[in-house]
């Protein structure tokens, strides 16, 4: 790759996408209705870090259970369904640090507060159809 700036802009696009929290900040609500699904992303119930099996017939096999009370998530976590074209946004920030620690809370913010109004067709005011209206 020649873009110099290429793995810190993959890292922060997998970075928002990942994070559960980004559809609760976004000023405007969520980007899109997300797919709500009752089974957490691990099938697997976790304990400290360690999942937790079930013996089966005394032989020592393990088979992996479900947690009852895993909360729904959605998928993305984000609740941001990423287009062709997402990772634009990130590279102005990958330009601006070298490290995904200082550079995703900037990224986060800033989308959460300008670019998530992008996504979002609505007649309020600094959204997609005012924008449109504009031009």
């Amino acid at each position: 790759s020649y873009f110099p700036f290429d793995e810190i802009v993959e890292a922060l696009v997998l970075a928002l996408s990942r994070d559960h929290r980004v559809s609760e900040l976004c000023e405007s609500g969520p980007p899109q209705i997300p797919i709500v699904t009752d089974v957490a992303p691990e099938s697997l119930t976790q304990a400290g870090g360690v999942a937790a099996h079930v013996e089966v017939g005394g032989r020592g096999d393990a088979v992996p259970t479900r947690n009852p009370l895993s909360e729904p998530s959605s998928i993305p976590p984000c609740g941001v369904v990423p287009f062709k074209g997402f990772s634009n946004y990130a590279c102005p920030f990958a330009f601006l640090a070298d490290r995904l620690e200082t550079a995703y809370p900037i990224f986060r913010a800033f989308y959460c507060r300008h670019l998530c109004r992008l996504h979002s067709i609505s007649d309020h005011p600094n959204t997609l159809l005012s924008l449109c209206r504009t031009f």
